[in-house]
């Protein structure tokens, strides 16, 4: 009993320094805001030394060319970047249509409009670069019916605040325990799913990545494969204060072999290869402290 009261007791006490954190962003406008994040994502990265081992270790796998230094200044632009992501999601959680749209620029949104017209869902094939959330929002924001699929926060009172933000932008949420059959009736009514498939998971098999195994959902390529349904991919990054989003020209993947589980691997396989260069373009905007290359 005196666990879980503790543990309640945390859950409290994060949930109210998120929202005070939220208030003084909000306060201190865009620029101030992200201005504040980059400094605090840097110095809170010592706090969690062993995220940024996790995030050494990711570096040297993939660019064994860099010497320790290097790796270093990686790691600390990689938490300035998630510290401006925090800053931004923070700062723009009132913001209405038009101040969204202020911050997020879409290139190439006629890939998307053209694939609408034909009254067919649409599977957007996406990763944790940039500011994933800001470019979920914008696209709402300008009117696309979206949704996308999250993982639970750990703690409860913070994975409600969460998603409550997220649909007050328009977005519609998922857990991953809930997978199939929401995502399968939505594409059915010809609206959007995005899917941020650059994360470990326990259910997904391995497929190359950056050069290594690594374990990766199907559920793109499944979706695509069994309901015929074009994947959009798109990539975002950072440019002068504001998050530039585009799109690239649709995988319409049509089924090669026999067998449909190798021909899901292989549709997998060609998403992740879209990952790799994006990531690569702009090493310090991903995620490189989660554990993508866990073993099971």
């Amino acid at each position: 009993m005196a666990a879980k009261s503790l543990k309640r007791l945390r859950y409290r006490l994060e949930y109210v320094l998120v929202c005070l954190l939220q208030r003084l962003f909000v306060g201190l406008g865009w620029k101030r805001a992200r201005w504040l994040g980059g400094v605090l994502g840097q110095w809170v990265s010592y706090l969690l030394p062993s995220k940024r081992q996790v995030a050494d270790r990711n570096l040297g796998m993939i660019f064994p060319q860099w010497n320790a230094k290097e790796r270093r200044q990686m790691v600390n632009r990689v938490w300035r970047n998630l510290g401006f992501t925090a800053a931004e999601c923070f700062s723009a959680s009132p913001f209405g249509r038009e101040e969204v749209l202020s911050k997020v620029c879409f290139e190439r949104m006629e890939l998307l409009d053209s694939l609408f017209r034909k009254q067919q869902g649409v599977l957007i094939h996406y990763g944790h670069y940039a500011n994933w959330e800001l470019a979920a929002w914008g696209l709402t924001r300008r009117g696309v019916p979206l949704a996308a699929i999250v993982r639970r926060v750990g703690n409860p009172w913070l994975d409600g605040w969460v998603n409550s933000i997220r649909k007050k932008h328009g977005l519609t949420v998922w857990k991953t325990s809930e997978m199939p059959y929401p995502a399968i009736r939505w594409l059915r009514q010809g609206k959007c799913l995005v899917v941020l498939m650059d994360q470990n998971t326990s259910k997904g098999e391995l497929v190359p990545f950056l050069g290594r195994p690594a374990h990766t959902t199907t559920l793109t390529a499944l979706l695509s494969l069994k309901f015929s349904i074009p994947i959009l991919p798109a990539h975002g990054w950072r440019d002068d204060g504001k998050l530039v989003v585009t799109f690239d020209e649709p995988i319409c993947y049509a089924r090669q072999r026999e067998d449909f589980y190798q021909d899901v691997l292989l549709l997998t396989e060609e998403l992740n290869r879209y990952l790799e260069r994006c990531i690569l373009k702009r090493p310090e905007e991903w995620l490189w402290i989660h554990n993508r290359w866990k073993p099971r």
